[in-house]
C-alpha cells in the first residue's frame, strides 16, 4: 500500500481498486446493485396498501412546513414517554416530500439511501477483512432479510443500521490507516445516527474501548473538531430543549413520563371513555401476568417470586436470540444462527487479541471457581427451565404454543452448551490460540488477526450494553445491530472454511444451508405472494379509498374544508399525547391524506377524533391492525350511511 510524503496511506476506495482487478469489482459492484434493485423492490412491494404510519405524521408535517416557510425543524415526533426526539428523521423525509404528493410514499426516498448506503458499507467492511465471496453473501442476507427489508421500507423511529455500519467502518479506518480524521467521521457519523433515534447511543462506547487497544493516534484538535461537528448538527434541538429546560433528554435518559394526569384538558369531550375492542365482544381481557389464588397464599407468592425471577432470565436468554428469530419459520433457527454467530465472534476475537489471552487466563486463575459456579448454574437452569416447568409457572393457563416451546428447547440447549464451554474455557482457549497465536499453525499462517479486533468490539460492546439495559419485549432495538450481525455469520461459512481448507462442496452446502435459514423468512415469502396475488404496487389501502370517496362529494360541492370526524380503532396515546402535541389526534392519518392528497383542511382539531359540529364521519366496524381502542359515543341521531370501503362507513347528516 502507497504512501505520501506525509506518511498518510491511501483511501479505502483506493486500496480497492488496487487489491481487486477491475473486472472482478465491477462484477462485485453490479452484485450490490442487483441485491439493491431486487430488495428495494420487495420492500415497495404493496405500498400503496400501505398508508404513512401515525409516529412519521409529525415528521412529514415539519418537512412541509420548511419546503413552504423555511422554517428548520428542531424537534421530531413524541416517544413512548412523552417526549420529543431529534428531529433528524425529518430531514430523511424531506427528499419525499419534495418529490411527491402521495403521503404514502413520502419516507422510500430516504429509508432507500440509508437502504443502500448500508449495503455499500457493509459490502466494504466485509470485503476489507473476509474477501470477495463473504462481502457478496453478506449483502445478499442483509439485504433480502426481514430484518434489511423492514429498513428499506420504514423510517419509523428506530435506531438505524446505516449509522452502525459506517461508524464502524470509520472507526476500522481510525486504526487501520491511523488517520485520526477518521476518528472524526466516526464521531459525526454517530451524532447524526443520535439525531435520527437515540437507541445507538450505545455504539459511541466502541470508540474508547478501541483506542485502548489499539492506540491509534487522537490528537486534541480531532475531538475538539469532531466534538464541534456534532455541535452543529444538534443545535437546533438543543435550543429547543435549552427552552424547555432539557425535559425531554432528562426524560429518555431517566425513562420517566412528562405525560401529565390531567391530560385530558384539551379534548372537546373529556367525559369520554376509550373501550377495548374485546370488551365490546362479552370476552374479559386478562392480564400476562394474572395468578390464580388468594393474594396473600403462601404458594402464591412463591409462585409470583418464581415467576419475577423467570422473567428476568427469560429476558436476558430472550434477548440475544431475537435478531436471529426473524429467519426462517423453522425449529431452532435463530438459536442455530446465535450459537454460529458467537462461535465465529470468539474465534477470531481471541484471534485478534492473543497478546492479552495471557492476561485474560490470569483473571480466570483468580476468579475461576466463580466462572466455575456460574458455569454449572446455566447448566442447571438449562436443564430445569423446562418447557413443563415454564408452562406451570410463567403461563397463566399451562398452555404454550408449539414455536414456544421450540423456542425453550433452542434456549436449553444454549444454556447448556454455554454453560458447557466455560467450563471447558481453559482448553477452548489453548486449543484456539493453538491454532491462530503461531504463524507456522494452519489458520496462523492465513489469518490477519490485527484486521478483526474493531468489528468484533464494534458488535461486542453495545450488543452486551442492550443485553444490559433493554427492557423485556422490546426486540426492535436490536435491529440496527444486525449487519454486523450478518457479517460474521457470512464469514462463518465463506472465510473460516476456507482457512481450514474445508472441502468446496461443505463449504457450498454451508452457505446453502444459511441462505435457506434467512432468507426463508415470512416477510420476503409473504411480499413474494403478494406479488403475484395483487401485483407490485398492490390495491389502495382501504384508508386511501375511503378518503378519495369522502373527497370527490366535497370536490363536487366545491369545498375545500369541513369537519370530519373519525370513530376508529386507536392506540390511546393517539389521543392521550394532544395535551403534549396538537398534531396528535385520532384520524391524523387520515387528515394527512385529505391534505397532502386533495388539499382538504379537516376543521375538526379534537383529540378525541369527534365533534358536535362534524359534517361526515369515518366510522370503523372491525378491526384491521394492532389497534384494539376505541371511544363509547353517546347515542346520536340525524347520520346516514353514504358508503362502505372494506370496515370504513361513511356517514352523513341527512
Amino acid at each position: 500500500m502507497r504512501r505520501d510524503d506525509s506518511g498518510n496511506r491511501d483511501s479505502a476506495l483506493s486500496e480497492v481498486f488496487v487489491r481487486v482487478k477491475r473486472p472482478r469489482l465491477i462484477r462485485s459492484s453490479l452484485a450490490v446493485l442487483v441485491v439493491s434493485a431486487v430488495g428495494m423492490s420487495l420492500a415497495l412491494q404493496g405500498w400503496k396498501s400501505r398508508i404513512l404510519t401515525f409516529d412519521l405524521l409529525p415528521n412529514a408535517h415539519d418537512a412541509a412546513a420548511l419546503l413552504q416557510g423555511g422554517r428548520v425543524p428542531t424537534k421530531g415526533t413524541l416517544t413512548s414517554l412523552g417526549s420529543y426526539t431529534p428531529p433528524g428523521t425529518t430531514w430523511l423525509m424531506l427528499p419525499g416530500v419534495l418529490l411527491f404528493d402521495d403521503p404514502r410514499v413520502y419516507q422510500y426516498v430516504g429509508s432507500g439511501a440509508l437502504y443502500v448506503g448500508t449495503l455499500l458499507g457493509l459490502f466494504g467492511l466485509a470485503h476489507r477483512h473476509f474477501g470477495m465471496r463473504t462481502a457478496i453473501l453478506a449483502v445478499t442476507l442483509y439485504g433480502l432479510s426481514s430484518v434489511g427489508l423492514w429498513f428499506a421500507a420504514f423510517l419509523w423511529p428506530r435506531g438505524h443500521a446505516f449509522f452502525c455500519v459506517w461508524t464502524v467502518y470509520c472507526t476500522d479506518l481510525w486504526v487501520r490507516q491511523r488517520n485520526p480524521n477518521y476518528f472524526i467521521a466516526a464521531v459525526i457519523t454517530w451524532a447524526a445516527g443520535m439525531y435520527v433515534f437515540m437507541e445507538i447511543a450505545p455504539l459511541l462506547c466502541v470508540l474508547p474501548i478501541v483506542w485502548l487497544f489499539y492506540r491509534p493516534p487522537l490528537p486534541l484538535r480531532s475531538f475538539l473538531m469532531a466534538g464541534l461537528v456534532a455541535l452543529i448538527i444538534w443545535s437546533p434541538y438543543i435550543r429547543f430543549e435549552l427552552g424547555r429546560g432539557l425535559a425531554d433528554l432528562q426524560s429518555q435518559v431517566l425513562r420517566q413520563s412528562l405525560l401529565p394526569a390531567s391530560y385530558k384538558v384539551t379534548w372537546c369531550d373529556s367525559s369520554l371513555e376509550l373501550r377495548q375492542w374485546d370488551e365490546q365482544r362479552g370476552t374479559r381481557v386478562s392480564g400476562p401476568n394474572q395468578v390464580a389464588g388468594f393474594p396473600g397464599h403462601p404458594s402464591n407468592k412463591l409462585r409470583n417470586w418464581v415467576r419475577a425471577i423467570g422473567a428476568a432470565a427469560y429476558t436476558m436468554i430472550r434477548a440475544p436470540v431475537s435478531n436471529f428469530e426473524q429467519g426462517a419459520l423453522l425449529p431452532g433457527v435463530g438459536v442455530v444462527l446465535l450459537l454460529v454467530t458467537v462461535g465465529t465472534l470468539m474465534l477470531l476475537g481471541i484471534s485478534a487479541c492473543s497478546h492479552k489471552v495471557v492476561d485474560l487466563l490470569i483473571y480466570w486463575r483468580y476468579w475461576g471457581n466463580l466462572i466455575t459456579v456460574f458455569a454449572l448454574g446455566m447448566i442447571v437452569s438449562g436443564t430445569l427451565a423446562n418447557e413443563f416447568l415454564v408452562a406451570r409457572y410463567l403461563t397463566s393457563d399451562g398452555v404454550l404454543e408449539v414455536s414456544t416451546r421450540w423456542v425453550i428447547r433452542g434456549l436449553q440447549a444454549a444454556l447448556v452448551v454455554a454453560g458447557t464451554a466455560l467450563l471447558a474455557r481453559r482448553r477452548i482457549v489453548a486449543l484456539i490460540k493453538g491454532a491462530v497465536g503461531s504463524p507456522g499453525t494452519l489458520l496462523g499462517s492465513r489469518l490477519r488477526p490485527e484486521n478483526v479486533g474493531v468489528l468484533v468490539l464494534g458488535l461486542v460492546v453495545p450488543w452486551l450494553i442492550l443485553l444490559l439495559i433493554v427492557e423485556r419485549g422490546r426486540w426492535e432495538r436490536f435491529w440496527w445491530l444486525w449487519p454486523l450481525q450478518v457479517l460474521f455469520l457470512a464469514a462463518s461459512v465463506t472465510y473460516i472454511p476456507s482457512l481450514l481448507s474445508v472441502p468446496a462442496v461443505v463449504r457450498w452446502i454451508g452457505q446453502a444451508l444459511l441462505i435457506l435459514m434467512v432468507l426463508g423468512n415470512n416477510s420476503l415469502l409473504s411480499k413474494l405472494d403478494g406479488w403475484v396475488r395483487s401485483g407490485w404496487s398492490g390495491p389502495d389501502a382501504d384508508q386511501v379509498q375511503v378518503v378519495d370517496y369522502v373527497a370527490t362529494e366535497l370536490k363536487l360541492q366545491h369545498r375545500q374544508q369541513t369537519a370530519i370526524g373519525y370513530q376508529t380503532l386507536v392506540f390511546p396515546f393517539m389521543a392521550s399525547f394532544n395535551v403534549v402535541d396538537p398534531r396528535y389526534k385520532v384520524g391524523a392519518e387520515f387528515d394527512a391524506l385529505f391534505e397532502y392528497r386533495h388539499g382538504i383542511e379537516n376543521t375538526n382539531g379534537c383529540a378525541e377524533g369527534v365533534s358536535a359540529v362534524d359534517e361526515y364521519r369515518i366510522v370503523q366496524t372491525r378491526p384491521t391492525g394492532n389497534a384494539r381502542h376505541y371511544f363509547v359515543l353517546p347515542p346520536e341521531e340525524g347520520w346516514q350511511v353514504l358508503g362502505q370501503v372494506g370496515p370504513y362507513q361513511v356517514l352523513g347528516h341527512n
